[in-house]
C-alpha cells in the first residue's frame, strides 16, 4: 500500500484573505493549530462522515435481525447455522477493526477508510445477490471487515476537532447511529414482506454509498498523524486549508507534535507501557461489556416485541426503543460538560445494567413496562457507549491511537459475536435478561475506575 497523501489538495479553490491580513506562523504544534482556527465547515463536514458511516454500521448490523427468519426459509437453514451468519458479520469485524487501525496508524487515515468503506459497499451489495448459505456466510464476513474500519474516520475527528468541541462533537454523531437503526426498521416495514430480502438488503446499503461518497469529497487526512511521521510540510498544507476552508486567517509553514509519543508504534508497546496498560486493560472489559450488552437489547427488540400486539413484529414498538437511543445520547451530550466521561458511563452503565435486571422479573412478560425498561435500557447503554467511544478516542498517543481504538472496537465485537447466541430462541427471556444486565453492572464498575484523558 502506497503512502497516503494529504487528502485535501493546496491547489483546490479556497477562500483566501488578503495576504497582509493572514497570520502567518513558522512553526506550531497541531492541537494548538486546530484551537488556534477552531470549529468551522471542515469539521462539520467530517462529523457529517463518521455520523454517516455509524448509520452504515447500525444498518447492516441491524439488517440481519430482521431478515434471520426470511434466511433461515430461503436457505433452509438450522437456528445454529443462521445465528452463526449473524455472529460472522462480528467476527470480519473483530478482525477488520484492529487490521485497518494498524494500516491506518501507519499508512494514513483516508485512504485506509476510502479502501474499506468501499469494500463495505460492494460486499453489503453482494449479499442481495447470494444463492446459498455458505457464499451468504462469508460475503457478510466481509461486510463486518469493512464495518470494522469505522475507527478510521472517527480518528480523524478526534485529531481535527479542537480541544472546546471535542467532547460534545464525538458524541453528537452518536445520534447517526439511531438514525441508522430507524432508518433500517422504516425500510423494513416498508419493503420486506411487500418486495422480499433481496430489495430490503439494497434498500440496507444506502448509507455505505452516501458514506463513500462523504469520504471521497471531504475527508482530509489527519494532519496530526502527516506530523508524527516527520511530514510537517504536508501537516501544514493540510492545516491552511481546514483554516481556509473555515474562513480563518492563520497560516502555517510547518506542522510539529509530541516528539515523546513517537517511540510508541504499535500494541505492544502500549501493553509494555505502564501509563497505558491499566487504562487499556479496563477499557478492554468496558467495551466487551458494553459490545454484548448493546447489541444483545438490539437483538432483543424483535424477540420482545414481536405478536406484542398481536399478529407480527411490532415495528412501533422498535422504533420506540430506538428513538430512545437518541434521547439518551442527548442526555449524556447535556450531561458531559458536567460529570465528564467516567462519571457519565458510571452512571449511565448501571441504571441500563438495573432496567435489564427488572426485565428478568416474569410477571413483566409481554406488557408495556417490559417496552419502557428495555426503552430506558437502550437509553442508558447508548448513552454510556458514546461516553466510551469519546473517552477512549483521547486516552492513547497519535501513532497507537487509530490501532487502540480498533483494537478495543474489535474486543466490543468479540462481545457483539456471543450476542446472537445470547438472544437465542432456545434461551429463556429472563436469563438473557439477567446476563445483559450483570454486563453492564460489570462495565459501570470498570468505568468507575479509569483515568481522566486529562491526567
Amino acid at each position: 500500500m502506497e503512502s497516503s497523501g494529504s487528502g485535501l489538495s493546496p491547489e483546490r479553490s479556497l477562500p483566501h484573505a488578503p495576504e497582509d491580513s493572514e497570520e502567518q506562523t513558522a512553526s506550531c504544534d497541531v492541537d494548538e493549530a486546530i484551537n488556534r482556527i477552531g470549529m468551522g465547515r471542515t469539521q462539520y463536514e467530517l462529523l457529517f462522515l463518521v455520523g454517516v458511516f455509524l448509520a452504515a454500521d447500525a444498518a447492516e448490523v441491524s439488517y440481519l435481525s430482521f431478515v434471520m427468519l426470511q434466511l433461515k426459509i430461503s436457505f433452509d437453514m438450522s437456528s445454529e447455522f443462521t445465528s452463526l451468519i449473524a455472529g460472522m458479520v462480528f467476527a470480519g469485524q473483530i478482525i477488520g477493526s484492529p487490521a485497518w487501525g494498524m494500516l491506518a496508524d501507519k499508512f494514513g487515515r483516508r485512504r485506509c477508510f476510502l479502501q474499506c468503506s468501499g469494500l463495505l459497499l460492494t460486499f453489503a451489495l453482494l449479499t442481495a445477490y447470494c444463492r446459498n448459505a455458505w457464499v451468504l456466510l462469508v460475503v457478510r464476513s466481509v461486510v463486518g471487515f469493512g464495518v470494522g474500519g469505522l475507527c478510521v474516520p472517527y480518528t480523524v475527528a478526534t485529531e481535527i476537532l479542537p480541544e472546546g468541541a471535542r467532547d460534545t462533537g464525538l458524541m453528537a454523531v452518536m445520534f447517526f447511529q439511531t438514525v441508522g437503526n430507524l432508518y433500517i426498521t422504516f425500510i423494513a416495514w416498508l419493503v420486506l414482506e411487500a418486495y422480499g430480502w433481496q430489495m430490503f438488503t439494497l434498500l440496507a446499503a444506502i448509507p455505505s454509498f452516501v458514506g463513500l461518497l462523504a469520504a471521497f469529497l471531504v475527508l482530509p487526512e489527519s494532519p496530526k498523524w502527516l506530523a508524527s511521521v516527520e511530514r510537517q510540510e504536508e501537516a501544514a498544507k493540510v492545516v491552511n486549508n481546514i483554516s481556509a476552508k473555515n474562513g480563518s486567517y492563520h497560516r502555517f509553514t510547518k506542522i510539529t507534535t509530541e516528539v515523546d509519543v513517537q517511540a510508541l508504534q504499535g500494541m505492544s508497546d502500549v501493553l509494555r507501557n505502564q501509563s497505558l496498560r491499566p487504562s487499556f486493560l479496563m477499557m478492554s472489559a468496558i467495551w466487551f461489556s458494553f459490545g454484548a450488552a448493546f447489541y444483545g437489547i438490539l437483538f432483543m427488540e424483535p424477540n420482545v416485541l414481536s405478536d406484542h400486539h398481536g399478529g407480527g413484529t411490532d415495528y412501533v414498538g422498535i422504533a420506540v426503543t430506538n428513538l430512545a437511543q437518541a434521547f439518551g445520547l442527548l442526555l449524556g451530550i447535556l450531561s458531559v460538560p458536567r460529570l465528564g466521561c467516567k462519571l457519565l458511563q458510571t452512571i449511565a452503565y448501571a441504571v441500563g445494567g438495573a432496567c435489564m435486571l427488572l426485565l428478568s422479573l416474569k410477571s413483566l412478560e409481554r406488557s408495556a413496562v417490559m417496552v419502557s425498561l428495555l426503552a430506558v435500557a437502550m437509553a442508558a447503554v447508548s448513552a454510556a457507549s458514546c461516553a466510551t467511544w469519546t473517552h477512549s478516542a483521547q486516552l492513547f498517543p497519535t501513532t497507537v491511537r487509530a490501532t487502540s481504538l480498533a483494537t478495543l472496537s474489535a474486543i466490543s465485537r468479540i462481545g457483539g459475536f456471543a450476542a446472537p447466541f445470547i438472544i437465542s430462541t432456545k434461551m429463556p427471556l429472563q436469563l438473557t435478561a439477567v446476563i445483559v444486565g450483570i454486563l453492564c453492572l460489570m462495565a459501570a464498575l470498570f468505568a468507575a475506575g479509569l483515568r481522566n484523558p486529562s491526567e
